[in-house]
């Protein structure tokens, strides 16, 4: 009878332990944004370059309430001088291109970064290059 109650108490720890791990909130981001070079990639850059930049951002998600041109970017070293409207060429995918113009050399890191920001917990993304005087 005892080994009884002690596998009855061992099934329901078990049972209140999963519930407990089943109902608990995982924090996520809610979109993923990706960068990558399409066209004019160096190892090095330099003042005037232009690269073309391809953004790719995945909703976590799936239901944004964020449109996506509430997309920023936070640009270091560096100009967008065009860009393309986004495209959403699968589910949940979203793409866009960026013709970009180094503007500083040096020592100093050139980036670019994406940011979204929603009650979701948005996302961010960037991109780091290296520019020679």
């Amino acid at each position: 009878m005892k080994k009884m109650n002690k596998t009855r108490g061992l099934r329901v720890f078990l049972l209140i332990a999963g519930l407990f791990f089943a109902l608990q909130t995982y924090s996520a981001e809610a979109c993923e944004i990706d960068f990558k070079v399409l066209k004019g990639k160096k190892t090095s850059y330099e003042v005037d370059d232009v690269i073309i930049v391809k953004v790719e951002v995945f909703l976590t998600h799936r239901n944004c309430p964020e449109p996506m041109s509430a997309t920023k970017y936070n640009q270091v070293g560096l100009k967008i001088e065009k860009n393309t409207k986004w495209k959403n060429p699968s589910a949940n995918t979203y793409t866009q291109k960026l013709k970009i113009k180094i503007t500083e050399a040096g020592s100093k890191k050139i980036s670019l970064g994406g940011v979204r920001t929603c009650d979701k917990t948005g996302g961010v993304g960037s991109i780091t290059i290296q520019a020679e005087k």
